[in-house]
């Protein structure tokens, strides 16, 4: 068994420090026209380039419509939609090289390019690092780069906030989490209502005529060790102010458990099994005398 070395020595617990993702520099958009830092083995699934990196193109690249990304970042998920064609080249060891690529555009991104597993796996692009530092192999053709993997910041947006790239098919439990928060959000206040009030419902489907009246089956939670409960005034409109119906005040026990419903309007009202004609609420307190 053969047990490899370390090319540096790190105090316990601090493994991490000192590490940053591997970059170099390439030339974007044309040869010798506009130079900039580009990320290289960052783990991102998609290319991105920085909304700034954009702006300073001439010409500048139309902006598609492509594949809806998500932007997990540590306080909150951000999306982009948008990307740019565009050719980038590398300064080789013997003569530049030429990859055309398709990026993200993202804003607000601090880093001006991000080159992803998609095209690095194209291209059959791979880091080799060695005690003489480390080097980007360019596919089959016998040309690398050298780079570097401590310099600059590490992937921040301009808030400081750290981020990673993944495409909506891979999404992270960070993503799960910030996506089911307004789920959580929406059943703990379900739940407060609940704890205020008690909704009457229909236990069967009926159709009240205009301006009648009709007792209608209902269910409810009666008040603990009382057999009789109060209901306030519910007012019901489906199709406007002229179409409207109405359940009293009322005081329902739970031997002829039913609501009296009025339909004030000229068309016939249909109750719909399950249907909330009333509220009973908690905060009204009742004593039973025998």
């Amino acid at each position: 068994m053969l047990t490899l070395k370390k090319l540096m020595a790190r105090h316990p617990g601090c493994a991490f420090h000192g590490s940053q993702a591997t970059a170099t520099e390439a030339w974007l958009g044309e040869y010798g026209k506009y130079k900039t830092r580009v990320v290289i083995d960052s783990g991102a699934d998609i290319t991105l380039i920085s909304h700034a990196a954009v702006s300073n193109l001439s010409p500048k690249p139309k902006v598609k419509t492509g594949q809806q990304i998500n932007l997990v970042q540590v306080t909150r998920a951000s999306k982009i939609s948008g990307f740019i064609t565009l050719p980038i080249f590398f300064d080789a060891d013997k003569d530049p090289v030429k990859l055309e690529l398709e990026a993200y555009v993202a804003k607000g991104m601090t880093t001006p390019f991000i080159l992803g597993n998609d095209f690095a796996d194209q291209y059959a692009l791979s880091v080799v690092r060695d005690e003489n530092g480390a080097h980007l192999s360019l596919g089959d053709i016998g040309r690398k780069i050298q780079v570097e993997n401590s310099i600059g910041p590490s992937l921040q947006n301009k808030t400081g906030h750290v981020f990673q790239v993944r495409t909506k098919t891979g999404i992270s439990y960070l993503v799960e989490k910030f996506k089911n928060h307004p789920r959580a959000k929406k059943a703990r206040k379900s739940e407060r209502k609940k704890k205020i009030e008690n909704p009457v419902r229909a236990t069967e489907e009926c159709v009240i005529l205009p301006n009648t009246m009709k007792a209608v089956s209902v269910t409810l939670n009666f008040p603990e060790k009382l057999d009789i409960a109060y209901v306030e005034k519910l007012l019901i409109s489906n199709c406007g102010e002229d179409h409207f119906y109405s359940s009293p005040h009322y005081l329902i026990i739970r031997e002829d458990c039913r609501l009296r419903i009025s339909n004030f309007s000229t068309f016939p009202v249909k109750i719909q099994k399950g249907q909330i004609l009333g509220i009973r609420p908690l905060s009204c307190y009742m004593t039973q005398f025998s």
